[in-house]
């Protein structure tokens, strides 16, 4: 499960082949092949290249807009991919085991994000807390 997120003003996502290119204003931050990726979450202020939206439509992927309080403001999707889904979707949340590692993948990606997202934003701060780091994140 790869979700790209795009949250930083100036963020730029390209199609280069079959991958998919991120790009800050002054560097190159990933490349990532574009059938490893599930969905990308896109803030205001980044930018999509029309050709990147139309590979990960026919890919059957989603992009998600959020404001900058992470809240969705939208949904592009294929057409058609949400009763596929669904139906996909009812029978892994049927297996029990699926759902302990799905909340555990979940769990452990929202923390290190939201990690990343606290260091970003406390940078400025002088004399600020360290944080700690606990084993297995």
């Amino acid at each position: 499960m790869c979700v790209i997120y795009l949250l930083h003003a100036g963020t730029k996502a390209r199609k280069s082949g079959g991958r998919l290119i991120v790009e800050s204003e002054t560097e190159k931050i990933s490349s990532v092949p574009l059938a490893s990726i599930d969905q990308i979450v896109a803030s205001r202020n980044s930018q999509i290249t029309t050709q990147t939206i139309y590979a990960l439509l026919e890919e059957g992927k989603s992009i998600i807009y959020v404001n900058h309080l992470g809240i969705v403001e939208g949904v592009l999707q294929p057409v058609g991919m949400d009763s596929r889904k669904l139906l996909l979707q009812l029978k892994s949340f049927q297996d029990d085991q699926f759902q302990i590692t799905l909340i555990r993948k979940i769990l452990l990606e929202k923390l290190s994000q939201q990690q990343k997202l606290l260091l970003t934003q406390t940078s400025h701060i002088p004399n600020k807390p360290a944080i700690m780091h606990s084993k297995g994140m």
